[in-house]
């Protein structure tokens, strides 16, 4: 899975999940469109992604967005 560089998480896709856990998407450089909808989430693990991928949650606020998770790692 070395090539991934986008995910999506369709609205009312995973509505009960509590973790996820992203790893090792090198490529990985922007945050998945639809992370924020995941309401019932309460860990979230976001590691060995792209280089660029921490200024891309900081630029698009998701620290503000994702408060109800209580568990972030990135």
């Amino acid at each position: 899975m070395d090539d991934v560089d986008n995910l999506v998480l369709r609205y009312g896709a995973l509505p009960m999940i509590e973790a996820l856990y992203i790893v090792s998407l090198t490529k990985l450089d922007k945050v998945p469109h639809g992370l924020e909808s995941l309401a019932h989430l309460k860990k979230l693990w976001l590691l060995n992604l792209h280089t660029n991928f921490r200024a891309q949650w900081h630029k698009n606020g998701m620290h503000n967005k994702m408060q109800h998770v209580t568990e972030i790692r990135i």
